[in-house]
């Protein structure tokens, strides 16, 4: 048997004699620099089931799953990404306040009815968190709903966001995300 994947491999070579079964295992770290010749067993070692199970199991094994990083897709729109990091300019549209925090850059803050703020030098990648200071949100009724719309000033780089209220529940969001390339996708 014979198995490569990560960075190992193992061969079993089975060799019959009379009244004995001996297993040769040899078994090559292919990470290494070491050539194969010295990494090989010269001995032959009768094994049990139990190892031989294992080392079968071993040998027909499928190659680990790997985490991968969700799909964001399309990005909404890109901003460039200075040395000194992201400005974002939050704007509030809505009849109440609103909370945001700029997480890891800022501590929750409110920003009343028609005012808007900047926020300068944040950290690429930053994520932005938005909602109603005093209006759960009930997405059955379609309360404490609200929706973002994005501008790049072009001039100046600074990310806009207008705050509204909605009563769709598809058009509600309150995470916007700008990721080390400039990328900015909204949830």
């Amino acid at each position: 048997m014979s198995r490569t994947g990560w960075s190992w491999q193992i061969c079993v070579t089975k060799l019959e004699k009379p009244n004995t079964i001996f297993f040769k295992v040899e078994i090559t770290d292919l990470s290494t620099t070491l050539s194969k010749k010295s990494m090989k067993t010269k001995r032959w070692t009768p094994l049990s089931l139990s190892v031989l199970a294992t080392l079968s199991v071993l040998a027909t094994a499928q190659a680990p799953l790997f985490a991968q990083a969700p799909s964001l897709g399309i990005p909404m729109a890109t901003v460039p990404v200075a040395q000194t990091g992201v400005t974002i300019r939050l704007v509030n549209q809505t009849s109440a306040p609103i909370t945001y925090e700029a997480l890891g850059d800022t501590q929750p803050r409110s920003l009343m009815t028609t005012a808007d703020v900047t926020l300068q030098q944040l950290n690429a990648p930053t994520t932005l968190t938005f909602f109603y200071q005093d209006i759960p949100k009930d997405r059955q009724a379609g309360t404490g709903l609200l929706q973002a719309t994005l501008a790049v000033d072009e001039a100046t780089g600074v990310l806009d966001v207008i705050i509204r209220p909605t009563n769709a529940l598809d058009e509600d969001v309150s995470n916007l995300t700008v990721e080390e390339n400039g990328n900015v996708f909204v949830f």
